[in-house]
């Protein structure tokens, strides 16, 4: 099965190349936890829609590429020309020193350490309107000019990535089925307790179920912010995606249901009876003492 841009898959991946003879890990999805017994490594699937550049363009490119079989593991060597690229000596950069060094003063550029030190291997980054991106990396620094390697920072390295594929949605699949993997991806777990459905052709409709609130035993600080972690954060991340669900599912308006049901404690019809009969009495024996007085 070929997976075209807009398919929504969930995979399990891992990213090696590696630098001196020692294996480094780019991205992966296993995670290190740490536990009384010690630290145990989790696979945490990730859920991504293909053509979003959530993951480095060449994985995207594989994925795109290979005929998938859900479930099986993959094990592909991306050589560099096909990851991020080879290493080019005309990418090898000579500034002035004065010139470099005003650019910092100016902030221009900005190294990653924010100091004014010029240090072979250290990254320079472009400011760009408050937005740092990568420039290069020094590699001398002579009396009057400094050498800035200009080629990625993995260029010349074959990339050695190891996936499997748990579930995938292609874009000719039904709404239903894609909603159900884009409520997946921004809530987790806690879409179980999401109830979505189509009102009308362009109407999404989403409640949270009242089932969500009975894991608290009461709505204290910690039990808000797990709440506007789990819930509210996540639904702000999917409106801010509201141009994905226009495209993928053809909504243009969303309406968000909350229900909650405030527990009170209840006074009995016994006690209120009681209660009222007792007022009276209080107010003859007060009326009585006035009289004798």
């Amino acid at each position: 099965m070929k997976l075209p841009i807009g398919s929504y898959i969930i995979i399990s991946y891992e990213i090696k190349y590696l630098e001196r003879g020692e294996e480094h890990i780019l991205i992966s999805t296993r995670e290190k936890i740490t536990k009384e017994e010690g630290e145990e490594v989790v696979d945490k699937p990730q859920i991504i829609r293909l053509g979003d550049g959530e993951i480095p363009e060449f994985f995207e490119k594989l994925l795109q590429e290979t005929d998938i079989e859900i479930e099986k593991e993959y094990t592909i060597e991306v050589p560099p020309e096909e990851a991020y690229g080879v290493r080019d000596m005309k990418k090898l950069e000579s500034i002035p020193l004065k010139r470099f060094r005003r650019f910092l003063q100016q902030e221009r550029l900005v190294l990653e350490d924010r100091s004014k030190r010029l240090a072979p291997g250290k990254v320079v980054y472009a400011n760009l309107g408050g937005l740092q991106v990568y420039y290069g990396r020094i590699l001398h620094v002579g009396d009057r000019d400094v050498i800035i390697d200009r080629n990625h920072p993995l260029a010349g390295k074959t990339m050695h990535v190891k996936f499997r594929i748990h579930k995938a949605i292609r874009p000719d699949a039904s709404r239903e089925e894609k909603l159900d993997m884009i409520l997946q991806k921004f809530f987790g777990d806690v879409s179980s307790f999401l109830k979505a459905r189509f009102p009308s052709e362009n109407i999404l409709e989403i409640e949270l179920s009242k089932d969500y609130f009975t894991k608290f035993a009461k709505i204290d600080r910690m039990s808000a912010e797990t709440i506007l972690r789990e819930i509210y954060v996540p639904k702000t991340l999917l409106l801010a995606k509201a141009s994905l669900l226009f495209k993928d599912l053809g909504v243009t308006k969303i309406t968000w249901i909350d229900e909650y049901e405030i527990g009170i404690e209840s006074t009995s019809k016994t006690e209120v009876e009681e209660k009222t009969q007792e007022e009276p009495v209080e107010n003859e024996e007060l009326d009585s003492k006035e009289t004798e007085g």
